[in-house]
C-alpha cells in the first residue's frame, strides 16, 4: 500500500486512482474471489474438509480485517479529503462510500465472530446452522466488497482523472 501522503500528492496531480491503487485493488479483488469460493466449499463440501475449509475462511477473514482497514484509512485520510476540497460535487458519492466502509468493516467483524463460534464447536458437532450463517455472511461481505471496490475504481477514479488531470486544463 502506498504511503498516504504519496497517494494524496499523486491524486492531487490528477493521476487516476487505478494507477495509484490499481494493483492493491486487483489483489483485493482476487482475495474476494478466494473468500467467495472458500465460503462455498465450507458450506457444500460437508464434514470431509470442514477443518481445512474453516481454516481457509478464517485466514481470509483475518487478511481482510487488516488489509481493508489499511485500505479504507488510505482512502479516507488521503483521497476523500482531496475530493471534498477540490471536487465538492462528488460529496454524495463520498458519503455513500464512507457508509459502505462502515458496513464492510462491521460485516467482517460479524464473519469473524461467527467463525470463532464455529471453531469452538467440537469437530463432530459442527452446527449446520452456524455453518450456514458463516456461508451467508462470507458471501454477503465478499459481494459487498467486490461491488464497493469496482464502484470506487469505476466512478471515483474516473471522476478524479476527468476533473483533475492536467491535460484537462483543470486544477
Amino acid at each position: 500500500m502506498p504511503p498516504i501522503r504519496s497517494v494524496a500528492e499523486k491524486v492531487g496531480k490528477g493521476r487516476a486512482l487505478k494507477d495509484i491503487c490499481g494493483k492493491e485493488r486487483e489483489c483485493l479483488l482476487e482475495k474476494v474471489e478466494l473468500l467467495d469460493s472458500s465460503c462455498q466449499k465450507l458450506y457444500f463440501e460437508g464434514k470431509l474438509n470442514i477443518g481445512k475449509n474453516i481454516k481457509d475462511v478464517w485466514k481470509l477473514a483475518n487478511f481482510f480485517c487488516g488489509k481493508i482497514k489499511e485500505y479504507i484509512k488510505m482512502e479516507e485520510k488521503a483521497i476523500f479529503p482531496l475530493v471534498e476540497n477540490r471536487l465538492p460535487q462528488y460529496g454524495c458519492m463520498l458519503l455513500h462510500f464512507r457508509a459502505e466502509h462502515k458496513t464492510i468493516l462491521n460485516e467482517f467483524s460479524r464473519l469473524r465472530r461467527l467463525l470463532r463460534s464455529l471453531k469452538k464447536e467440537t469437530r463432530s458437532a459442527k452446527s449446520p446452522q452456524t455453518i450456514r450463517r458463516v456461508h451467508q455472511s462470507g458471501l454477503y461481505v465478499s459481494h459487498l466488497l467486490r461491488y464497493h471496490l469496482k464502484s470506487e475504481g469505476d466512478y471515483l477514479s474516473k471522476a478524479i482523472h476527468d476533473e483533475l488531470a492536467p491535460e484537462n486544463g483543470k486544477k
